[in-house]
Protein backbone atom coordinates (compact mmCIF):
# COMPACT_ATOMS: atom_id res chain seq x y z
CA UNK A 1 0.00 0.00 0.00
CA UNK A 2 2.97 2.50 0.77
CA UNK A 3 4.46 1.68 -2.60
CA UNK A 4 1.27 2.98 -3.91
CA UNK A 5 0.73 5.91 -2.03
CA UNK A 6 4.33 7.26 -2.03
CA UNK A 7 4.82 9.02 -5.63
CA UNK A 8 8.37 7.71 -6.36
CA UNK A 9 7.57 6.75 -10.05
CA UNK A 10 6.75 9.43 -11.84
CA UNK A 11 6.19 13.25 -11.53
CA UNK A 12 2.59 12.60 -13.06
CA UNK A 13 1.54 10.58 -10.02
CA UNK A 14 2.49 13.54 -7.48
CA UNK A 15 0.83 15.95 -9.28
CA UNK A 16 -2.54 14.08 -9.21
CA UNK A 17 -2.19 13.43 -5.46
CA UNK A 18 -1.01 17.23 -4.63
CA UNK A 19 -4.34 17.68 -7.04
CA UNK A 20 -6.63 15.57 -5.15
CA UNK A 21 -5.99 17.08 -2.20
CA UNK A 22 -6.18 20.63 -3.56
CA UNK A 23 -9.76 20.19 -4.60
CA UNK A 24 -10.87 18.03 -0.87
CA UNK A 25 -9.61 21.28 0.59
CA UNK A 26 -11.11 23.73 -1.53
CA UNK A 27 -14.58 21.62 -1.59
CA UNK A 28 -13.89 20.95 2.34
CA UNK A 29 -14.46 17.27 2.04
CA UNK A 30 -14.56 15.44 5.44
CA UNK A 31 -11.41 14.16 6.24
CA UNK A 32 -11.91 10.00 6.02
CA UNK A 33 -11.24 7.72 9.01
CA UNK A 34 -8.13 6.55 8.72
CA UNK A 35 -8.30 2.67 10.19
CA UNK A 36 -11.40 2.87 8.16
CA UNK A 37 -9.56 3.75 5.25
CA UNK A 38 -6.85 0.99 5.64
CA UNK A 39 -9.13 -1.85 6.32
CA UNK A 40 -10.89 -1.06 3.11
CA UNK A 41 -7.22 -1.38 1.35
CA UNK A 42 -6.21 -4.48 3.05
CA UNK A 43 -9.49 -6.18 1.90
CA UNK A 44 -9.36 -5.31 -1.87
CA UNK A 45 -9.25 -8.33 -4.41
CA UNK A 46 -5.66 -9.47 -6.03
CA UNK A 47 -6.74 -8.15 -9.52
CA UNK A 48 -7.47 -4.52 -7.85
CA UNK A 49 -4.08 -4.42 -5.87
CA UNK A 50 -1.99 -5.63 -9.21
CA UNK A 51 -3.80 -2.61 -11.08
CA UNK A 52 -2.28 -0.10 -8.53
CA UNK A 53 1.39 -1.92 -8.61
CA UNK A 54 1.13 -3.27 -5.25
CA UNK A 55 2.76 -6.88 -4.87
CA UNK A 56 0.22 -8.91 -3.40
Amino acid sequence: MSAWLWPRTTKRRLYSIIRIGQEAWLRRWPLPNVNELTQHLRKLDGATLAQMGIPG
